[in-house]
């Protein structure tokens, strides 16, 4: 691309200054920001620098306000506030596009860009010697990963294909309708969901709860994983190998020594009600295991805790991972 000889003085004239604001901005965001969230920034090049200006919407060509942009993406819309307050500690908001979070200049019928986009600056700090990168405006997109998504996906179709074509860009465009409404359905999930249309449940999930309430129960909540429904699931793909039903094995635990009202602390809530099962049905569980040439899991620390006599029968249809 052809650029005029002015304006490559202007970008040579600039670019190392916003390389460096870039250089302390990336710094801020990879050591604060969520590690699920991703984050990502760019310097423009000479011929994007270039087309920039020749859209006319600016007139101070030296000091673009996206000559250095950023984009922060997080896991959905509810995190989106968390986010500007990480934003805040280290920046000035400026000014946002849209200006207003419940105004849009978007039709009912439209769903062109409009992500949040936020113009910063680091400003001056007394206590801080200057670097000459304050009160340097530069743009952040903050965005969901579906909006992230969309945007790598469809870009080359809006931007850079080899014609100028209406279908191509429909396409891009009901795209971004249904991920919208995707992103709609995960923010709003809990209402959605009580809805009558979905508020239904059936027997394996009455198991699943039953199971997890069991454990909110019996367990303290340090004895306990973060993601109890995947224990919860478990348990119950355990007692499907066991051939045992929730019911039975519920009553087992209460009476068992190994979980009764005061579980062992030694064993975790799935080892205590597995080996709980095993040793109250002792070989009436060993027969369906060995028909299914299925094996259980149970820790070494575990197998320990069973009876003598048990020990190596129990060995034959379970494994330990030494």
């Amino acid at each position: 691309m052809k650029v005029p000889q002015s304006i490559r003085q202007i970008f040579n004239s600039r670019v190392g200054v916003y390389n460096q604001l870039k250089e302390e901005v990336d710094d801020y965001f990879k050591d604060s920001k969520e590690p699920r969230w991703h984050y990502e920034s760019r310097v423009k090049a000479l011929d994007s620098f270039c087309l920039k200006l020749e859209t006319s919407r600016f007139d101070d060509a030296a000091n673009l306000e996206d000559f250095f942009g950023a984009c922060l993406v997080v896991s959905n819309s509810s995190e989106l506030e968390t986010a500007i307050s990480l934003i805040e500690d280290k920046f000035t908001i400026k000014y946002r596009r849209p200006k207003e979070p419940f105004r849009t200049h978007k039709s009912p019928s439209e769903f062109v860009f409009d992500d949040i986009r936020l113009y910063l600056e680091i400003p001056k700090d007394d206590l801080r010697r200057p670097k000459g990168i304050e009160n340097i405006v530069f743009e952040l997109q903050l965005k969901t990963f579906l909006q992230h998504a969309w945007s790598i996906a469809t870009h080359d179709l809006v931007y850079k294909g080899d014609n100028v074509s209406w279908g191509t860009s429909r396409i891009a465009f009901q795209v971004k309708a249904m991920l919208e409404h995707a992103e709609l359905s995960i923010m709003e999930s809990e209402k959605l969901s009580e809805s009558p249309l979905l508020n239904k449940t059936n027997r394996n999930f009455d198991t699943d709860n039953e199971v997890y309430e069991f454990l909110k129960a019996k367990w303290p909540q340090a004895s306990l994983p973060s993601d109890l429904i995947r224990l919860s699931n478990n348990i119950v793909s355990a007692l499907g190998l066991m051939s045992v039903s929730w019911n039975d094995a519920k009553d087992i635990c209460e009476k068992s020594e190994y979980v009764g009202s005061s579980p062992r602390q030694n064993l975790s809530p799935y080892a205590s009600i597995v080996i709980a099962i095993l040793v109250n049905k002792k070989k009436t569980v060993f027969k369906p295991l060995k028909k299914k040439n299925k094996r259980l899991f149970i820790p070494d620390e575990a197998l320990q805790e069973c009876p003598p006599n048990l020990i190596n029968e129990i060995k034959e249809i379970s494994f330990s991972g030494l």
